[in-house]
């Protein structure tokens, strides 16, 4: 239990004897400051389901707002299958050294109700907190950055947001979204399609790496095509090279021009989102 809670090594002694009644019920009063004190939080990512292929001038646009004193919630607004994630994710990396404690990643996608994002974010600080409370007295303090993915399904709850901004003057917020989330602090960097010759570079990108025979000799109409066809979003490329081993690209531009259905994978550690278009 002293290592789920990550007590201090320092405090474990006395850990063991108030659970045994053997100290009085404030003996642990001091123990919470202490273990923050004892860890620093570090930068928490996921692998990003798709390369991230150009978006120099978008990654440039980040680090120049949150640079900003003003800029305290800035959402990446795209559609879906457009690669937020990805450049959030690229975004994070490059801010993990401006920021004293560290960089988070908090995936709610499967989060619906506002009371329940302060718990995706104690479980991706990895940290002995419960509880709103603790998480707001824990941030006030904090110089962070929060990315939180995905937001388009909170609806309203996405107000609770503000509850960090009002109580940990610190920490900023970078967040992804289908759409924008409405709020008086939020400032927006729009995320588009890849431009065509970017597009072109990933499906060949990925295409060599499910298929590692492969060569555009004889395929370059085909793969315009399918570029065309998806309107250049990063998820539809991915998915659509992923058929290479069983098709050449003239049947994969067939089978999208038949279907877009057809763009699915069953690709085991990718999120649910991200394995069809």
């Amino acid at each position: 239990l002293a290592d789920g809670l990550s007590v201090p090594q320092d405090w474990r002694n006395t850990f063991a004897e108030r659970a045994r009644g053997q100290r009085p019920g404030d003996a642990l009063a001091d123990m919470r400051g202490a273990a923050f004190e004892t860890r620093s939080t570090s930068t928490t990512f996921v692998s990003p389901a798709l390369a991230l292929i150009g978006r120099e001038k978008e990654l440039a646009e980040i680090d120049r707002l949150l640079a900003q004193p003003a800029c305290r919630l800035l959402t990446l607004v795209g559609p879906g299958g457009v690669g937020k994630t990805s450049l959030a994710l690229a975004a994070a990396r490059r801010q993990h050294d401006v920021w004293e404690d560290g960089v988070i990643f908090v995936p709610l996608t499967a989060i619906t109700q506002a009371e329940l994002i302060p718990g995706a974010i104690i479980h991706s600080l990895n940290l002995p907190l419960n509880g709103e409370e603790q998480l707001m007295a824990y941030l006030r303090d904090q110089t962070l950055l929060i990315v939180l993915d995905n937001c388009e399904q909170l609806g309203d709850g996405v107000a609770w947001f503000a509850n960090i901004l009002n109580n940990a003057p610190g920490v900023k917020l970078l967040a992804t979204s289908r759409e924008r989330l409405q709020l008086v602090e939020e400032w927006i960097v729009p995320v588009h399609e890849l431009p065509a010759s970017q597009a072109f570079l990933l499906f060949e990108q990925t295409a060599r790496r499910v298929a590692p025979d492969f060569t555009l000799e004889g395929q370059l109409e085909a793969v315009r095509a399918i570029c065309e066809r998806v309107e250049n979003l990063p998820l539809a490329l991915e998915l659509a090279a992923g058929w290479l081993p069983m098709l050449s690209c003239a049947q994969i531009a067939e089978h999208i021009q038949r279907d877009i259905d057809f763009l699915a994978a069953n690709v085991r550690n990718v999120p649910e989102r991200h394995r069809s278009i």
